[in-house]
């Protein structure tokens, strides 16, 4: 082979594996998209929770003040 078909088939395969180290950044990149969003989704019922905990806590409060207050 001549020097120039070499180095055509070398630019060919450079290209190649340029392209499929292309497609795995794009479907890592995708990956971390969905965890951030998964994350997200966690921290918002994490704080639904909270705020859930909050509500039972204040209603507990004012069970056991107006029960003092009965007895």
């Amino acid at each position: 082979m001549d020097p120039l078909t070499l180095s055509t088939i070398s630019l060919i395969l450079a290209i190649a594996v340029l392209a499929e180290n292309t497609i795995g950044l794009w479907r890592i990149t995708q990956g971390i998209k969905a965890v951030q969003e998964g994350i997200k989704v966690i921290h918002e019922d994490a704080k639904t929770l909270q705020e859930g905990q909050k509500a039972i806590m204040e209603a507990l409060d004012r069970i056991s003040k107006r029960l003092e207050k009965q007895y």
